[in-house]
């Protein structure tokens, strides 16, 4: 079922893509654990709100599971909309995450 949402989030098919993704991961609700296939599973999902236009939902989605590029790129577009600090504030904090990540995979 991941690549199938995977799948329908290339094709640009938000919905069926989100509703996969969830209906996966309410398969085996492991919510403490960090398989691949659950991280992947949720990089589906917020990947599909945002293509939604669920902005806000998909960047806390993404930063409630550590993917900071999915973060980066919701609080990205959420900061096209008016200014808000606390929005600045988090995309700041996400953009540091990779940075620092990058940079010490870069250093390995």
């Amino acid at each position: 079922m991941q690549h199938l949402a995977r799948h329908r989030a290339d094709a640009g098919k938000w919905r069926q893509a989100l509703d996969t993704a969830t209906e996966a991961l309410a398969f085996d609700d492991r919510s403490d654990a960090a398989d691949v296939p659950r991280l992947l599973l949720l990089t589906v999902r917020g990947e599909a709100l945002l293509g939604l236009g669920q902005l806000d939902l998909a960047a806390r989605e993404a930063e409630s599971c550590c993917y900071d590029d999915g973060a980066v790129r919701a609080l990205g577009a959420l900061l096209r909309a008016p200014a808000d600090a606390g929005l600045q504030a988090r995309y700041d904090t996400a953009v540091a995450r990779l940075t620092t990540r990058t940079a010490s995979e870069r250093g390995r």
